[in-house]
């Protein structure tokens, strides 16, 4: 594969650019955010024919528009649009990342220091520097309970600090003081899915390290694993809810809610179909079906309404192929808040971390 020679300036502007799009996705200046993201793909776009596209690229985005098309009919304009773009800028950004490289790492460790000091800042002298009110109201009525961190989100800051940690411990393993930083302040945002997807990425990276994963490459072993771990979780939940309140701030509500959305099967017949749906109807299914509606509990589910079961299993493929070497911490944070899908941000500094790995194994 020809490999783009890397240019520094220009990826780090657009790593800047998505993350400032990240941000602004937080607060009520959305409307800024919808322009820089369109501008994004306008770039992103220019950029990827120019450096010419695969034929297997060009099939997916010919999937991509047929789908989103045909949604166009089914769906209110605005949705449809909002479907659009997020796909776009998924399949855009893992094409440009495919080949380009960030010569140097300080951008991402300036990101890394920043958002862990804001979050040290806010927890113990309740500083925060932006007003309340700017930020989305989902994330607004966090503000005062949690450290909200760089990304104006406790789970978006905490899965960036995961990120981190696992290209720490993969490559740079004698970084002590960052490592000890990192597992401080995921205890501090006290947003548990990133800290219990990287602790099951360890383990498996553990087992990796010492040659024990042949056994899982058997797949009737993996397909077995699984059905034993999706039973168990279906059969024991009022069990795992209950030991789950014993424990200070543990979420057990998030919990209790993502099983049943998991699992039911009303549920994920009457959300998902071959084509884009409206990502509210989340909402309105979980008002139906469970009787509170409470917002995106899984990711998962999000991705396949978004996309439909055809261009979001595409989708899911191509994020587990291109992050394969942080396909464990990928998989645990899609069954709840998950940004690798939503946000370009996230994606190619997935892709940048997951290549660094894959040129350190090979």
């Amino acid at each position: 594969m020809q490999v783009n020679k890397p240019i520094f300036f220009k990826n780090e502007i657009i790593i800047l650019a998505m993350l400032v799009s990240t941000i602004l996705g937080n607060t009520i200046f959305d409307s800024l955010q919808i322009i820089i993201e369109f501008a994004l793909i306008a770039f992103l776009l220019y950029k990827n024919i120019s450096y010419g596209l695969k034929k297997v690229d060009i099939f997916i985005l010919i999937i991509l528009l047929i789908t989103h098309l045909v949604s166009f009919i089914f769906n209110p304009i605005t949705i449809a649009l909002l479907n659009i773009k997020l796909s776009l800028m998924f399949i855009l950004t893992v094409i440009f990342f495919r080949s380009q490289h960030l010569n140097n790492k300080r951008v991402i460790y300036l990101i890394y220091f920043l958002n862990i000091g804001l979050i040290i800042l806010q927890h113990y002298g309740n500083v925060i520097l932006v007003p309340s009110s700017i930020v989305v109201t989902n994330y607004r009525d966090l503000i005062f309970s949690r450290p909200i961190g760089l990304f104006l989100s406790p789970h978006m800051s905490s899965t960036f600090i995961a990120l981190c940690a696992i290209y720490l411990i993969t490559i740079k393993k004698k970084n002590r003081i960052i490592l000890f930083l990192t597992f401080f302040s995921l205890l501090l945002t006290s947003s548990y899915t990133a800290l219990v997807a990287f602790i099951i990425w360890y383990v498996f990276y553990f087992f990796y390290k010492y040659n024990l994963t042949k056994y899982l490459a058997n797949i009737k072993v993996s397909a077995l694993i699984l059905l034993i771990f999706v039973y168990a979780t279906a059969s024991f939940s009022d069990a795992i809810v209950d030991i789950l309140k014993t424990i200070p701030n543990s979420r057990y509500y998030s919990f209790a809610l993502m099983v049943p959305l998991l699992i039911n099967p009303d549920y994920l017949f009457s959300g998902i179909s071959f084509i884009p749906n409206d990502p509210y109807e989340i909402i309105r299914y979980q008002e139906e079906i469970i009787g509170l509606a409470v917002g995106n509990e899984s990711s998962l589910i999000k991705i396949l309404i978004e996309n439909g079961l055809i261009l979001g299993g595409i989708m899911l493929v191509i994020g587990f192929r291109k992050l394969n070497h942080i396909g464990v911490f990928l998989f645990i944070t899609l069954l709840h808040y998950s940004f690798f899908f939503i946000s370009p941000f996230f994606l190619s500094i997935g892709i940048i971390i997951n290549k660094e790995i894959n040129n350190k194994t090979e």
